[in-house]
């Protein structure tokens, strides 16, 4: 079979205003196949999801569609869009459709655009439940799925893979906007579409995920080909300062993974036990080795729901007393809120904020920031509850103090209302009978004449 090119435009829809002067267009006179962008990610956390709120700014993600849809009409090539809005809901995929059918007619076109919507009905996932069908949590935070997890979901999404992506490709599909979708599985449906081997599409949709981040030095959001011959890809930046190596794409394989050895994915897993890495020349790197194995169908499924209101404020320490007397300090902090019925987690940024427990080099600070964060049924118990921990650790006492109270300062004098806080419900990969018969397509032409 001839290659098969694919573009990873960027690593992520909208995060960024676009320079595409710096790589996009130099990928397009490479003239790919396909060009892919993944638009979102769980990494965001629960409260987009939950809220079925924006994530990035739209004026962005007008920005990046434009240059997509503008490099796709060029080349006559599919634009593959996934996750849309950041989380994949309905109302994402139409907010992008909104945006694409303005932008055509701006420009008197017209696209033939699949739909693909990955919410799903409390119903859906409740009949999961009844029918006891396996279902794995994919974090020890959360447990058995259970009727309860499910009453609690505010929002549900479905994640699918390559399947659906390639049935729309294959019914004419110029432009492909997906709901939340595994990043790997919207450069397979490209590759498959063309003939390409089912390992090879999968492991180039593993390397080209994040675009540049394959490559070295650190840059966010570059473009980057990923070339398909038989079983081998070739990955290569569009970005003239940065190159490809077997230790930056070595890195990317183990991106987000417990081994680098297996991905799977809705029906399949992908095998990198035997994988291959050589660097071609000084810029570009074929890995090859790759396989693929059809497992039973499963999809992860990501659900969210709110838990209160949430307010916060944050304090400054740098009394070397108070900071070797903080973790009693905080538990009376913690006990206080508790009784006024609020939940309270308080961090302590230069000790152990970003790994709690499982820090592994205590001491030797000399100053301390603590965010403290309540949840509570109402804004005003929020507060009332944000306060109250403000307070305690401003007249904290503790041994050897030299001063009555004041060992911490606020950076603000009053709290930050959060708004709603959301926490993860599900995150879950569940046994279904068909990995495409949840997702629903609407072929619709957007744009002039439509």
């Amino acid at each position: 079979m001839s290659a098969v090119r694919l573009l990873a435009a960027t690593g992520g829809l909208g995060f960024t205003p676009p320079d595409p002067s710096r790589s996009y267009l130099r990928a397009l006179e490479r003239r790919p196949d396909a060009i892919v962008a993944d638009a979102g990610s769980a990494d965001i956390g629960p409260f987009f999801l939950g809220a079925d709120a924006v994530y990035n700014e739209p004026e962005w993600e007008r920005l990046d569609l434009e240059r997509l849809l503008d490099g796709a009409a060029r080349l006559d090539v599919p634009l593959i869009v996934g996750s849309c809005a950041g989380t994949g809901t309905d109302r994402g995929v139409e907010a992008y459709a909104q945006m694409v059918d303005e932008l055509a007619r701006a420009r008197g076109r017209s696209f033939r655009t699949a739909l693909i919507f990955a919410q799903q009905e409390s119903s859906w996932l409740e009949q999961i439940v009844a029918d006891g069908r396996p279902a794995r949590a994919l974090t020890p935070l959360l447990g058995e799925l259970s009727p309860g997890a499910v009453a609690a979901s505010d929002t549900v999404v479905a994640v699918m893979g390559a399947q659906p992506i390639r049935a729309a490709l294959g019914e004419g599909a110029q432009v492909v906007l997906a709901g939340r979708a595994c990043d790997d599985g919207l450069f397979a449906a490209a590759a498959q579409l063309h003939g390409a081997d089912r390992a090879a599409g999968y492991l180039a949709g593993k390397l080209l995920e994040n675009a540049s981040l394959v490559a070295e030095p650190f840059v966010l959001r570059e473009s980057v080909i990923g070339e398909l011959t038989g079983g081998s890809v070739i990955v290569e930046p569009m970005l003239p300062e940065q190159r490809c190596t077997r230790a930056s794409v070595a890195a990317q394989l183990m991106y987000e993974r417990a081994t680098p050895f297996k991905q799977a994915g809705p029906g399949g897993e992908l095998d990198l036990s035997q994988i291959q890495i050589e660097e071609l020349d000084d810029r570009r790197v074929a890995l090859r080795g790759a396989r693929y194995r059809d497992l039973p169908p499963a999809l992860k499924v990501e659900g969210a729901g709110c838990v209160g209101q949430r307010s916060l404020c944050i304090v400054g320490c740098r009394d070397p007393r108070m900071i070797a007397a903080l973790d009693p300090i905080l538990d009376e902090v913690r006990t206080a809120v508790s009784s006024e019925g609020a939940k309270v987690s308080l961090k302590v940024y230069g000790r152990d904020a970003v790994m709690g427990d499982l820090e592994q080099a205590p001491g030797g600070v000399h100053e301390v920031g603590i965010v403290a964060e309540t949840v509570a049924p109402t804004q005003t118990e929020a507060n009332r509850a944000c306060v109250l921990a403000k307070r305690l650790l401003f007249s904290a006492k503790y041994p050897l103090q030299k001063q009555t109270g004041g060992s911490v300062l606020s950076t603000i004098d009053e709290v930050v209302e959060c708004g709603p806080a959301y926490r993860w419900t599900v995150n879950h990969v569940v046994s279904v009978r068909d990995v495409v018969e949840p997702f629903r397509t609407e072929m619709r032409t957007l744009g002039a004449g439509a």
